[in-house]
């Protein structure tokens, strides 16, 4: 059965996310370079959310029951999915930055979506009803082949679910 954890969804909620994960990665004894990828792309993907989805939702005046994170850890990898009730957006479907041809050509942020798909082995998105839903899969090194899963109908044999 996977972790759940629902915030409010401001940027202070940062804190208590990266103390869930902190929590789940020790309790599974995950290697440090998949709890590095883990919360990087849920702080990336999280303030993306507050940033631009839910700060346009609620200046139109739109009410939220927040964002809800689940980690499901299986033998092979970890899933990490972010729901959120922000307007529909597909971050999948936002092409790759440009890269800056110089130090003086570069800007702060634009990276965020970029990392993920780096980070992560597997992303999907897939909006249902009112629910932006981004799961994001991250292979443990050195795994073997059996494992569990429950965020989803499974696509990946004995392992979390993605989408």
């Amino acid at each position: 059965m996977a972790d759940q954890l629902t915030v409010r969804g401001t940027l202070g909620d940062l804190e208590q996310i990266g103390s869930w994960v902190d929590d789940f990665v020790q309790r599974w004894s995950l290697p440090a370079s998949t709890a590095f990828a883990i919360q990087l792309c849920c702080e990336e993907v999280f303030s993306n959310i507050v940033r631009h989805g839910l700060n346009e939702a609620a200046l139109a005046g739109i009410d939220q029951d927040g964002v809800t994170l689940y980690l499901d850890h299986g033998n092979r990898s970890v899933v990490l999915r972010i729901d959120d009730q922000a307007e529909a957006f597909d971050p999948l479907a936002v092409d790759s930055p440009q890269y800056p041809q110089s130090v003086a050509e570069a800007s702060v942020g634009g990276l965020g979506i970029h990392l993920v798909r780096k980070f992560a082995q597997d992303v999907r998105y897939e909006r249902r009803g009112p629910i932006n839903s981004l799961t994001m899969r991250f292979d443990l090194p050195h795994a073997n082949a059996s494992g569990s899963g429950s965020l989803a109908p499974n696509q990946y044999a004995k392992e979390p679910a993605l989408g």
